[in-house]
Formats: structure tokens, C-alpha cells, sequence
């Protein structure tokens, strides 16, 4: 037996702080040579490290009866190691239709959904996949195709959250090599031959080109700069992390404030970073909408914009300029109206906030310098109780003044910003308001000498 790459694999293990002792793993095992070898690898190491092993298969149903095929192949594969084995058939396909996804894509996120689902059902630790170096310098050459940032030209992770990869240190060729020496039996996936999907393209013409034009396999090359790009990445990650902290802020409605006079005085890699993380904070850091031009427009907005300037990041988050601020919001839905119940907590499901409308008596606690807490005149209810959002053309007389005012004038004097409109629960009776809750209360429905019964409303946000 020559064990020479298992040396390195236990090497690469102890670098990347990647397995510990009596660890649970879900191997992804697909039956081709990497997920054979690392099966092997993986199987070797649980004797020292007392490792608990489990393969699971996912067959895409991509290449009919061949598809089957691996799926027996790697069940009897798993019943020689003696380690439990896990398989499930899933209509690529249709999935990625129905998705709108590339076959790529939408079979990376099947078979990453079902391996996550097996370790959770048996509570085990990690995820290992069988990718390697030839699959990192492909992903490398893919992202920067793209036009993707730095962390895209670092590749694949070593370790990513559960997910390990101990195979990324060795090539194709040696991974092969230590199968034929070891006698250790894969299948060829048929597909992989195939041009029509992208990452062929580039293993089959691009990585050869690239070879005939330096002289020599670039494979390793590309791995190593991926290598230091990483690191370059979490350092600067680091620094995003300490300086996103002294430049922005967290709304009452979760929306985060950016300080613009500070956020000028960083370079510009780091302000393209802090725009990422959050937008990443918003949309997820797979989401569809965050492109290179996505934060050259942001970047742009946020140092140039006028004031009031609104760009919209994708169809739920936008960015507002304020003077020396920029405001990410997600677009807030306008309350749902409905009937006020007295002598009860009425909960404001869409601004997690609530309103209690209670009777009181006697007269010596009915002025408030709070402005989420108001007392007013019960018998001057016209009607029932209701709640709802502002709307076009509404308007009341704010307490202390003699005239009416428009609800959009009374906003733009209190310098209330436009994506926090919809978020200010109104309280009204059946013709006019009462409240514009925690802001000013409607002169009309004030306490006075004449007043007989009292209703305390408060707003707990």
C-alpha cells in the first residue's frame, strides 16, 4: 500500500484545523475517484481519531440508468467500509427549471440541501466534501471570468462553516494515481465529458490553453494564489468587521445608518467591503443582486448623492442620502388595518410594536411628556377604534396649533425620513384621526374640563 498521499492528507487536515478526534462526518460520496479516495482517506484516519463515518448519495436522475448504476455502486462500496449509507433520487432537472437555475447550480444546491438534511437527521458534526485542486484553480478561473471580488478570486474554502474539503490540497492526477496504486474502485461520471456545462469548459479549454501558453500545468499555481487571496480576504475581513462598527448604526426598525463623514476618511476597498456586508445583511450572501456595478452604484450614491436621493439595491431594500448619512432599509409594508379592542394589547404585526387602549379614573394622572403614552376624551369617538397607515391626502390638527395640517407636511416638519411612513401607526375613529402614534396627538380629542370618561392609549414599541 503507498500511503504517500495520505501523509499529506493528514498534513493538510492538521493545517486547516479541519477534523477533530470522535468526529461525526457525512461523506458525500458520488463514487468517482475523489469522493473514493477521500472515503478511503477518511476511513483510514477513524482509527486513530476514533471518527464516526456515514456515505451519502445523491442520484440527480441526470443520466438514466448510469445514474442508478452509481447509486448501487456506491452502496456496496459503503456496505464493504461497514459505514452506514444514505441515498435519495432528485429531479435535477425539473428543480432547476422550476428555480430558474442552470443545471450546475441547481444540482449543487440539491445535493448541498440533502447532505445537510442527513447530518442534521443524524446529529453528526461535518459535511466532507471530495473537491480538489483542480476544482479550485476551475472555480478561480470561473469567479474571475465573472468579474466576482476578492473573495470570489480566493476560491473554495478549506473549511466553510460545517462543510470540509481535506482532498483541495492534491490534483486530479495524483487522486487518480492513489486509486490505481491502492486499488481502490470509482466510477466515471459521464457528464463530466460533457461541454454544454461551464466548469467543463474550463477544465477541458481553458486550463489547457492556459497551460500551452505558460509552458507548464497552471493547476498549481492558481491553487496557491487562491491560497493567498484568502488569507489576504480574512484580513481584510478583520478590519471591515472593526471599522463597520464605527461607522454604522442600527435603526428601531433594523435599518442600518451609515456615517458618511467617517466612512469618507477609509480606502476605498474597505468602503466597497462595508457596502457588501450590508447588503450581504439584507439579501443574503448568495443573492443575485449583489454585482461589482451593484456596488460601484452604491459607492457613488453614498459619496455624491444628493440629499433625499433614493437607490434601490433589489425589489425589498433601498439606500436613502440624508445630509451626511445613508440609510439601508428594507421596503417597509404598510400596516394592515383593522379594529382597535379596548381594555386589550392590539399587536402591530408588521412593526413588531403594540397598542394598549385601557379606561381610567379619576383625573390626576392625564398629562404625559411621553410621546408613546396619550389620554383622550372617550365620548368624542365617533364610531369604532382602528389602526392603519398613513395614506395620501390625510390630515388632523396637531395638538397646541388652531389649524389643520397634512400628515405629509406634519412628516417633513418633523423630518420623519419617507421610508419610515408606512411604519407609524395611525389610530382613528370612523371619520377623523386621533393619533399619529408616538408623534403628536389630534387637538380635537384632548382632555378638557368637560371631559367624563378617559382612555389612556399607549404605544410599546
Amino acid at each position: 500500500m503507498k500511503l504517500q498521499l495520505y501523509e499529506k492528507f493528514l498534513g493538510f487536515v492538521k493545517e486547516k484545523n479541519l477534523i477533530e478526534t470522535n468526529c461525526k462526518i457525512v461523506v458525500a460520496f458520488s463514487g468517482g475517484p475523489d469522493s473514493a479516495v477521500l472515503l478511503f482517506l477518511l476511513n483510514k484516519l477513524s482509527e486513530s481519531m476514533n471518527l464516526k463515518l456515514a456515505a451519502a448519495h445523491l442520484n440527480h436522475c441526470l443520466r438514466a440508468d448510469e445514474s442508478d448504476a452509481d447509486e448501487k455502486f456506491s452502496a456496496e462500496i459503503s456496505k464493504e467500509y461497514n459505514i452506514p449509507f444514505f441515498s435519495e433520487k432528485a429531479d435535477v432537472k425539473k428543480f432547476s427549471m422550476q428555480n430558474k437555475l442552470s443545471i450546475e447550480l441547481g444540482a449543487r444546491k440539491v445535493r448541498y440541501d440533502f447532505l445537510e438534511i442527513i447530518r442534521q437527521k443524524l446529529d453528526f458534526d461535518l459535511i466532507a466534501t471530495g473537491h480538489n485542486m483542480n476544482d479550485q484553480a476551475e472555480t478561480i478561473l470561473m469567479n474571475s471570468a465573472r468579474g466576482s471580488g476578492i473573495r470570489g478570486l480566493g476560491g473554495i474554502r478549506a473549511k466553510r462553516d460545517r462543510i470540509i474539503r481535506p482532498l483541495l490540497f492534491a490534483s486530479r492526477t495524483e487522486i487518480e494515481k492513489f486509486a490505481e496504486e491502492n486499488n481502490i474502485k470509482f466510477v466515471t461520471d459521464s457528464s463530466n465529458l460533457k461541454t454544454e456545462y461551464t466548469r467543463n469548459r474550463f477544465r477541458y479549454s481553458v486550463l489547457p490553453a492556459i497551460k500551452n501558453a505558460v509552458g507548464r500545468d497552471p493547476v498549481k499555481n492558481i491553487y496557491q494564489s487562491g491560497e493567498i487571496l484568502q488569507r489576504t480576504y480574512d484580513y481584510l475581513e478583520h478590519e471591515t468587521g472593526r471599522l463597520f462598527q464605527q461607522c454604522t448604526d442600527t435603526g428601531e426598525y433594523g435599518e442600518i445608518i451609515l456615517d458618511i463623514l467617517i466612512f469618507r476618511t477609509y480606502f476605498r476597498i474597505v468602503q466597497e467591503q462595508i457596502l457588501i456586508k450590508i447588503v450581504e445583511g439584507f439579501t443574503g450572501q448568495n443573492d443575485n443582486c449583489l454585482t461589482s456595478n451593484l456596488i460601484n452604484r452604491l459607492l457613488d450614491h453614498v459619496l455624491s448623492g444628493r440629499n433625499g436621493a433614493v437607490t434601490e439595491i433589489c425589489k425589498t431594500v433601498r439606500c436613502y442620502h440624508y445630509v451626511s448619512k445613508a440609510v439601508f432599509v428594507k421596503n417597509m409594508k404598510p400596516i394592515g388595518e383593522f379594529e382597535v379592542i379596548l381594555n386589550h394589547i392590539n399587536k402591530i404585526k408588521e412593526t413588531g410594536s403594540e397598542l394598549k387602549v385601557t379606561f381610567i379614573s379619576g383625573r390626576k394622572t392625564v398629562f404625559s411628556d411621553d410621546p408613546n403614552l396619550e389620554y383622550i376624551d372617550f365620548d368624542l369617538i365617533k364610531g369604532r377604534l382602528r389602526i392603519r397607515s398613513w395614506k395620501n391626502g390625510d390630515w388632523f390638527y396637531p395638538l397646541g396649533m388652531g389649524k389643520r395640517k397634512k400628515l405629509k407636511d406634519f412628516f417633513i416638519d418633523r423630518k420623519i425620513p419617507s421610508y419610515k411612513k408606512y411604519s407609524i401607526p395611525i389610530l382613528t375613529d370612523r371619520e377623523s384621526i386621533i393619533w399619529v402614534c408616538g408623534l403628536r396627538l389630534d387637538h380635537r380629542f384632548r382632555i378638557t374640563d368637560h371631559t367624563k370618561k378617559i382612555l389612556k392609549l399607549e404605544l410599546i414599541k
